[in-house]
């Protein structure tokens, strides 16, 4: 039910700015069919409707041109609308015809009784049109204006790109995905008006051709979420979470809280300079934050908790070993080609760039937690981090090493922690004991999540001046 009314809005919206009076009927026979099912490779594929049915044999043999079956289909689906039907084969994501039996095939539905009118199934197909399927299978049905308008740009485009000959691989059917793609390229720094299918390309909105089919590839849900936060400001806007296929899922209304989008990119820019925040676009850092989706719809809400980089959770474990940014220096083996030595220093490099973006990522998410109700604190880790290298940089042997490595960042609480530090002050060089006793007042204050994230971002900090030293 939810689909009629993104698509009611979105009709509302369209015959304001176009100086229209359409009604939801009119604007899907003028332009959501024409868009989306007017031609051999749709945009959308919805099970069971009359635009994916086969045709008898014997009315088949009627038409004379494509166009011909297009609208036969067409006015069959009509005289469905008009003839009282409303299961899920006719309105988007409404009950199945015999919910017992097809149960599983419906979705974002109610147990309200109620008469659907016509507008509302056509509503339900135009607003079916907007949602965002992002990777995990999952889709997003945003009411932003700005938003819908965004995503009914991208409708066109879509099918500029299949219409093309040239394009012949690429695959229909795909609006979700294509929806995904095209609202964090259309919001991003990256945008430009002068986009062709290679430009796209290189913005990786395609998969790499597989059986003869150039796929569109789903686009992580947190790569919207920070574009999302620069084009609608620092609030909260309420988005339905829903998946459609063999079996349906209705996760529900979930709330973004876009403020958490906004202060992340704040909180790199203040960790590594304006002249940097390019970095900060690039996908690869972009990629790397945010939890699965599914993960982010039991949390309730999304926000800077949801922003999570997967793979960062392992390193709050104390037994996790620390990540590596050293180095070896990458020489010519004997024997060994030109190319073959200048393939393995580039790989090398390439590792290299990867693991700072990591970095980054991690300090840039962990900052942001951190500093949600002290900013005093931010890259704080930093200088306790360089302490620490002060401290070990004393040592003849490995006992000092072994005391941070094994001991320090491997505390489970505040209270190890400090003892710990109470023993590096028993033989650390006088200089120093400013700094470890503001450590200790500093920790002392910490909540309990506030010293989890404090303690894994100073051992990334840890082993980032590892490098550096």
């Amino acid at each position: 039910m939810i689909t009629a009314n993104v698509g009611r809005l979105f009709v509302q919206a369209y015959n304001e700015r176009e100086g229209t009076s359409w009604t939801a009927k009119e604007f899907f026979e003028k332009v959501y069919h024409p868009l989306f099912l007017g031609r051999e490779k749709y945009l959308l594929y919805h099970k069971n409707s009359e635009f994916v049915q086969k045709v008898k044999a014997v009315e088949k043999s009627k038409f004379k041109s494509f166009d011909d079956e297009v609208d036969y289909r067409l006015n069959s689906f009509f005289k469905k609308v008009e003839e009282g039907y409303r299961d899920d084969s006719v309105a988007v994501s409404y009950p199945a015809s015999d919910l017992k039996e097809f149960a599983t095939t419906s979705g974002g539905v109610t147990d309200i009784v109620r008469e659907i009118p016509e507008e509302e199934v056509y509503e339900s197909w135009i607003g079916a049109g907007f949602g965002v399927t992002v990777a995990g299978g999952v889709s997003i049905l945003f009411t932003e204006i700005e938003v819908l308008w965004a995503l009914f740009e991208g409708w066109q485009v879509y099918r500029l790109l299949l219409n093309d000959p040239v394009n012949y691989k690429l695959a229909g059917n795909k609006i979700g995905a294509w929806n995904g793609q095209w609202l964090h390229y259309r919001l991003s720094k990256r945008f430009s008006p002068d986009y062709d299918f290679s430009v796209l390309q290189d913005h990786q909105f395609f998969t790499d051709e597989k059986d003869g089919v150039i796929a569109i590839q789903t686009i992580k849900w947190s790569l919207l979420f920070v574009n999302l936060s620069q084009l609608l400001g620092a609030k909260t806007i309420s988005a339905y979470l829903y998946a459609i296929g063999q079996t349906n899922k209705t996760i529900g209304f979930v709330p973004f809280q876009l403020k958490a989008g906004r202060s992340i990119k704040a909180v790199y820019k203040k960790l590594f300079g304006e002249e940097d925040t390019q970095g900060f676009s690039d996908i690869s850092f972009e990629r790397l934050l945010g939890e699965d989706i599914f993960q982010v719809a039991k949390l309730g809400t999304v926000g800077l908790q949801a922003l999570r980089p997967e793979k960062l959770r392992d390193y709050f474990k104390a037994d996790k070993p620390m990540m590596k940014f050293k180095q070896n220096p990458v020489k010519q083996k004997s024997g060994e080609s030109e190319e073959a030595y200048q393939q393995r220093l580039d790989k090398a490099n390439k590792d290299q760039v990867q693991k700072k973006i990591t970095y980054r990522t991690y300090k840039t998410w962990m900052e942001a937690m951190l500093t949600r109700n002290n900013e005093e604190l931010l890259d704080y880790t930093t200088t306790v981090a360089e302490t620490l290298h002060a401290y070990r940089s004393k040592a003849t042997k490995n006992d000092r090493k072994n005391r941070i490595e094994e001991e320090l960042l491997k505390a489970g609480n505040k209270k190890k922690f400090i003892d710990t530090i109470a023993e590096i002050v028993r033989d650390a060089d006088e200089t120093l004991l400013d700094q470890l006793k503001e450590i200790t007042k500093t920790v002392h204050l910490m909540t309990p999540d506030e010293f989890g994230y404090f303690l894994t971002l100073t051992k990334f900090d840890y082993a980032y001046q590892d490098r550096k030293n």
